[in-house]
């Protein structure tokens, strides 16, 4: 499990150091080549390609700083995990300040020798102004991880 946790966690430092240093190869190059990036209600982004050329990373933001509290592996098999990571975010956007709370419920996978996400599914908890005065979501992560 200690490769596997230490894999993972040198994943998700790539993606959060690529997304705060707005460094768009080394944040595609997070996902598999066929990988899937997916926040609903906001977006869908298939393939390495159409992530690196998403109107939303972070080049569009004034500025941005993602943090990752905790992540747990819920499963794993040889070359395969699923993993639930925590995460917020805050940020400056068109104007106004952002603040993102969320669960990311990630299928990982071995590609090249290292890990990367197959499928990246976020649960927005809250997004909206720093003040939490914007609704609160529902907590739906622990069902959608299962499918």
């Amino acid at each position: 499990m200690s490769n596997l946790t230490d894999g993972i966690s040198a994943l998700l430092f790539q993606y959060t150091d690529a997304l705060n240093c707005r460094d768009e190869d080394r944040f595609a190059d997070s996902f598999c080549e066929d990988g899937i990036w997916e926040v609903p209600g906001l977006f869908t982004r298939k393939g390495r390609a159409e992530i690196r050329a998403s109107r939303d990373l972070p080049r569009h933001n004034k500025w941005i700083f993602q943090l990752v509290h905790h992540f747990q592996v819920v499963r794993s098999t040889p070359g395969e995990a699923w993993v639930r990571t925590y995460v917020t975010e805050v940020g400056h956007r068109d104007g106004t300040g952002v603040f993102f709370l969320a669960t990311y419920n990630d299928h990982c996978a071995e590609e090249d020798g290292r890990w990367r996400f197959k499928r990246r599914f976020c649960d927005i908890l809250y997004r909206g102004k720093s003040d939490l005065a914007d609704e609160v979501l529902r907590y739906p992560a622990p069902e959608r991880l299962t499918s």
